[in-house]
Formats: structure tokens, C-alpha cells, sequence
């Protein structure tokens, strides 16, 4: 099992507390494919902070959601694209 966190130290109570309003709101969490964290700080601290979290009926009506990471440019955080992979398309950041 990986680490959301990598040289990060979390509050506890405040990642309780979200774990709980994600429960309670039937909500998913998407595996990011591209990248395993979503944050990078200059002491290399690293974490997963962003993400898409999607219910039950974007699941159901968009099956095949993909979250992908891409590169960071200038803050510490990657940017993440949400797609239909049955929707051909040109992804913008590639």
C-alpha cells in the first residue's frame, strides 16, 4: 500500500474529519494515473492534495473517467486533467 505523503507530516484530525465528509457524501476518489503526488515543495516534501471526487452517478453516466497528471510549471502543484477516455479527443496539455 503507498503513502499519500512522502516526508509530510499531516494533521490527523483534519484528514479525519475530510475521510468523513467523503463518506458521508458517497463520493470517489479517482486513481491519478501519470503521477503518484499532486504537490512537490522545494525540501522534498510530497503529498497528494489534489484530485477529483466524483458520486455514484458520474460514475454510472461517465464510465471510463481518467485522471491524469501532468508535469508542475511554476507553483508546486501538477496539473490534473479529468477525461472520458471513450471520447476521442486531443488532450491540450500533451
Amino acid at each position: 500500500m503507498w503513502s499519500e505523503r512522502s516526508n509530510c507530516v499531516g494533521l490527523l484530525t483534519g484528514s479525519k474529519a475530510f475521510n468523513s465528509f467523503i463518506d458521508e457524501c458517497k463520493v470517489v476518489d479517482l486513481p491519478l494515473f501519470g503521477k503518484k503526488f499532486t504537490w512537490f515543495d522545494p525540501k522534498n516534501k510530497m503529498s497528494w492534495l489534489d484530485s477529483f471526487l466524483v458520486d455514484e452517478y458520474w460514475l454510472v453516466r461517465f464510465n471510463d473517467l481518467i485522471q491524469q497528471g501532468y508535469d508542475r510549471s511554476i507553483s508546486g502543484h501538477i496539473s490534473i486533467l479529468l477525461y472520458n477516455s471513450s471520447v476521442d479527443c486531443v488532450t491540450p496539455l500533451t
